[in-house]
């Protein structure tokens, strides 16, 4: 039994399976086949939302609507969350944009194992598993981008000698998987009373061999950009009402010939930052507003 009294969560690392033996104390195992039914009310949702096509003019983004499912260039998907999805995490949350569609799971803070603990700060431990089979390279990489961007996000000093493990399961990927992670483990963490700096979003962009940049691209975009860009901001609300945006994370995966081009990337994913984060807060007050009733 863990210091939270939590009896599921012990176990030798042996039963946790590959992949899973970072932090011991946890049953990392998220069974996508016993998630619980949930009714159509307690997923929060968001429709497509565009942005003004001047702001990634300087990367001539198409006005029209040329993209398989409809939209325009400088628009993103459909967005839906659920806060609390899991019962037996300290925070969970499921997240999606579009098509793809991630769990995550946050357990902690809790006692650090001593060979591993921090006496300034916390231990921070990240777990990516694909929709089927075992973790590979991509997997593994999506883990150290999660873990620096969160470490930056997370008020490390408050838990010293403590450990926080979080766990995504991707459910579905058609496009933006990175964006969508850091998006899931950013509300489950809020979920969890996890305290952070800021607000974790963005947004991925695409960049296509003719310039044009395209917006929350999906799998087919991706497979066919020259370049896929995908940029983290941390989201703070300052005195007067504004929001302080800080880049935290811009992950490039392919060739970006001009510099216009990845700041038009960078600029799109800062105000979708917006959006996304205006998004956690109505899914945090509908959850919040759930509980109250009961």
């Amino acid at each position: 039994m863990c210091v939270h009294g939590h009896p599921w969560r012990c176990g030798s690392a042996g039963e946790l399976g590959p992949g899973s033996v970072r932090v011991a104390r946890y049953n990392t195992h998220i069974d996508v086949k016993t998630f619980p039914s949930r009714p159509r009310s307690a997923v929060t949702r968001l429709g497509a939302v565009a942005w003004p096509t001047e702001m990634v003019a300087t990367a001539s983004a198409p006005t029209q609507s040329s993209r398989p499912d409809g939209r325009i260039g400088a628009q993103l998907r459909p967005l839906a969350a659920e806060p609390g999805a899991l019962a037996r995490a300290d925070g969970s949350a499921r997240f999606g944009h579009g098509a793809t569609e991630v769990m995550v799971a946050v357990y902690g803070p809790c006692e650090a194992k001593r060979t591993r603990e921090q006496i300034d700060g916390l231990v921070l431990d990240v777990i990516v598993r694909p929709t089927a089979g075992l973790p590979g390279p991509i997997e593994r990489e999506s883990e150290q981008l999660i873990a620096q961007a969160l470490a930056h996000l997370v008020l490390t000093a408050h838990h010293p000698r403590m450990a926080i493990c979080v766990v995504v399961q991707v459910l579905a990927d058609d496009g933006a998987l990175l964006a969508v992670a850091m998006h899931g483990a950013c509300l489950a963490l809020v979920h969890a009373g996890v305290p952070l700096r800021g607000m974790l979003a963005g947004c991925t962009a695409a960049v296509l061999v003719d310039g044009a940049v395209l917006l929350d691209p999906c799998a087919d975009e991706e497979r066919n950009a020259q370049a896929v860009v995908t940029s983290l901001f941390c989201v703070r609300m300052r005195a007067g009402g504004s929001l302080e945006r800080q880049l935290i994370l811009s992950h490039a995966r392919g060739c970006v010939t001009a510099h216009a081009q990845h700041a038009a990337c960078d600029g799109a994913a800062r105000e979708a930052a917006a959006c996304v984060t205006a998004f956690y807060r109505q899914a945090m007050e509908r959850q919040t507003m759930a509980l109250v009733r009961k």
